[in-house]
């Protein structure tokens, strides 16, 4: 336990403090450092190892020190000053027993920075530079996976192939053979990926290696064209494992399948089931607005509507909101259903993140406030469309804009508007002419 190190920690201490200009102060220093780390006193634990790096005449000794700086700096979340004492090891030492180690930690630091090509070069550094490294099974396995994570699948295969051939005892196989089939499928090699899939299915049943490599298997028959084989292992995987995150990744691909095929009523079952079961999850508002297209593909159109205004309400600031708003207040307003029309807008206009599709919803809204007379509010959500209206919508909405002045009685606002119309490429430029000429007379007339 900890009281061991605290124990180790004041021995060390005092025998610094008694030797410590003598043979073996650089191991006491270094042993005191190591207790410090597994105290928790990182910053104490840096600044012993620095001494013995910079210090000690034991070449193998001040190399150590610069890994454990290494190591403590990662700890600390500072994987820069990680890279780069793993960095000076290998360029002042490249030859000592711990640089291999380096190597294999630079790798990993890279990785931890998202660095990914580097830290795949990293890793080849040290199959090539220390093939006989105690690391080479662990870097064979970290280098299959930066490359998948790279989406370099082919460049992936051939370390995995190397480790499963070179290692087969490796308590890294397992992983490894799930790995292997992630890059034959990204690979374009299915039939090879369904190999290693169904290995491991049958060798580890009820892990959670055999959960990932069931998920999988749906995929790889897919890829195949064996559609039927490939729905079947879906289904399976969504009776074995219904509560997982995968299985909504599972409903979205069989609802697309099943658009595809015109069967949109089915579709739309599958695709329900991801707002219904992972309301959280990244599809869902997507899933949600497809289900609504795919019961109104189906002849459902009441049930899609009540899909969308579900979107409205549980995901108002998703990009679906907008579009759905506007569906659901079209379907409202052709029933006079204006009120619930306008509730439904006001909300996604309110909550609306992009605002090309804000713009959309705030002059769907003032039209249908203008066209019931309320001019005020109509001017207030016309103007407040065109700070985010894209240029098409731009000129619609200054015409419908001063339609409202026109009626309200601002002549002035609306002569503005029609000379900026006038003087546009927009497709009211004529009409807006000629209002604007009569609207001309009309100040002359009055004197305004």
């Amino acid at each position: 336990g900890m009281d061991r190190y605290d124990d180790a920690a004041e021995v060390y201490t005092e025998a610094l403090r008694r030797f410590s200009s003598g043979e073996f102060w650089d191991d006491l220093q270094y042993s005191l450092s190591w207790c410090q780390v597994r105290q928790g006193k990182r910053d104490q634990a840096l600044e012993g190892f620095f001494i013995v790096a910079e210090k000690s005449e034991d070449e193998s000794l001040r190399v150590a020190a610069r890994c454990r700086i290494g190591d403590t700096y990662l700890d600390k979340e500072q994987p820069l000053d990680a890279l780069k004492a793993y960095d000076t090891v290998l360029r002042e030492s490249p030859k000592s027993p711990s640089a291999d180690y380096a190597q294999y930690q630079a790798g990993i630091t890279l990785v931890k920075l998202g660095r990914l090509e580097a830290a795949a070069v990293s890793f080849q550094s040290l199959i090539v530079n220390y093939p006989k490294s105690s690391f080479l099974e662990e870097t064979l396995y970290r280098l299959g996976g930066v490359l998948i994570q790279g989406r370099f699948f082919s460049g992936a295969v051939r370390p995995l192939e190397r480790l499963l051939k070179a290692f087969p005892e490796s308590p890294l196989k397992d992983k490894a053979v799930f790995q292997l089939g992630r890059a034959y499928f990204g690979a374009g090699q299915p039939d090879k990926a369904l190999e290693q899939f169904k290995d491991l299915l049958r060798r580890l049943p009820e892990t959670e290696l055999a959960r990932l490599s069931q998920y999988e298997l749906g995929w790889c028959y897919l890829k195949m064209s064996q559609e039927s084989e490939g729905i079947a292992e879906f289904e399976k995987y969504l009776k074995q494992y219904p509560e997982t995150e995968m299985a909504a990744d599972i409903y979205y691909a069989l609802g697309d399948f099943y658009f595809r095929r015109g069967q949109y009523l089915k579709a739309a079952e599958y695709l329900e089931n991801v707002a219904a079961h992972f309301p959280k999850n990244v599809l869902a508002d997507k899933t949600l607005y497809q289900a609504a297209q795919a019961r109104e593909a189906g002849g459902e159109p009441a049930a899609s509507v009540e899909l969308l205004r579900k979107l409205t309400e549980v995901y108002p600031q998703s990009d679906w909101a907008a579009p759905s708003a506007l569906k659901v207040s079209d379907f409202l307003l052709t029933q006079g259903r204006a009120e619930e029309a306008k509730v439904i807008l006001t909300k996604v206009a309110g909550a609306a993140k992009e605002e090309a599709l804000r713009s959309q919803v705030q002059t769907k809204l003032a039209e249908i406030l203008k066209a019931e007379g309320l001019l005020k509010e109509a001017a207030f959500y016309f103007q407040e469309s065109l700070k985010g209206a894209p240029a098409e919508l731009a000129f619609e909405v200054q015409w419908s804009l001063a339609q409202v002045y026109e009626l309200e009685g601002r002549p002035r606002e609306a002569l503005a508007l029609y000379e900026k119309i006038a003087s546009s490429a927009g497709p009211h430029k004529d009409q807006a002419e000629q209002i604007k000429i009569q609207l001309s007379k009309t100040f002359e007339q009055n004197k305004v």
